[in-house]
């Protein structure tokens, strides 16, 4: 096992800059309502309830696979045969974060989704299951992730997922070419800072004043935080809050331009 000292020490840091979770200290009205309503809020909706069983049944799945890897890898372990148990633990968004992915959406009333990275489809399920309204096209390059995915969606009877079985560069243009705006893409598969800034400006051409776009594991390396600098630098970004584990933008043009670091 590969131990990572540097995001530790970028953790710690994290913890030492964050505002603080409930709100406290913040006065733009917009942060302020968003930290009550979506990162503070109780929700116990029975669609959270059976991905939490799902995910479960996942862990204990000690079936190993043969993968081959598309992206920067992992910082866990070099080998590429990894059992489903440990994707689901390590490579998969927990259940904390799949909420709060699931509430952005449900907050901001969003109906056309894209996810850059499906894996096994844990992300995928929250994001799909959010609202009767939302549409999501997900992008996943590994086939046999991508068939874990789907069947993961048919047990949970989820019927508003386009699946795609491709590389982001090739598959990410016909997606965005089917979609007339965009109000929800989830950032999750390269880990490339080079490439995630250049996913980032393809989507960019698609936004509204409403969009919301997530990027994980934006401290996940040394170039990812570059990107994530770069990304917040545009001038088309409003305000871009920093939860350490993600990285989240905004593009309303009535909020005054403005990062936030925030403890979740």
């Amino acid at each position: 096992m590969k131990i990572n000292f540097r995001y530790t020490y970028k953790y710690i840091t994290y913890k030492i800059l964050s505002l603080h979770k409930y709100g406290y200290g913040i006065h733009s009205p917009f942060m302020y309502d968003l930290i009550k309503q979506v990162f503070n809020s109780k929700s116990d909706k029975k669609e959270y309830l059976e991905i939490k069983k799902l995910r479960k049944l996942l862990l204990r799945n000690t079936t190993k696979l043969n993968l081959h890897e598309y992206g920067a890898g992992s910082q866990v372990t070099n080998s590429n045969i990894r059992s489903i148990s440990y994707m689901t633990r390590v490579s998969s968004v927990s259940i904390k974060y799949g909420i709060l992915l699931s509430k952005l959406i449900n907050k901001f009333n969003c109906e056309s989704a894209i996810e850059l990275g499906t894996s096994i489809g844990i992300s995928t399920l929250f994001i799909a299951s959010a609202n009767s309204k939302i549409s999501l096209d997900t992008i996943e390059a590994e086939s046999i992730k991508f068939e874990i995915a789907k069947n993961n969606a048919k047990k949970l009877n989820l019927n508003n997922i386009n699946f795609h079985c491709g590389i982001f560069s090739t598959e990410l243009p016909k997606v965005l070419e089917s979609k007339n705006t965009l109000d929800f893409v989830f950032f999750d598969g390269d880990h490339n800072g080079h490439r995630t800034y250049e996913y980032f400006k393809l989507c960019l051409t698609k936004i509204n004043n409403n969009s919301i776009f997530i990027f994980d594991d934006i401290h996940w390396s040394k170039d990812m935080e570059e990107a994530w600098n770069k990304i917040i630098r545009n001038n088309k970004v409003r305000v871009s809050i920093d939860i350490f584990r993600m990285g989240i933008i905004f593009f309303r043009t009535e909020l005054t331009k403005q990062d936030y670091i925030i403890r979740y």
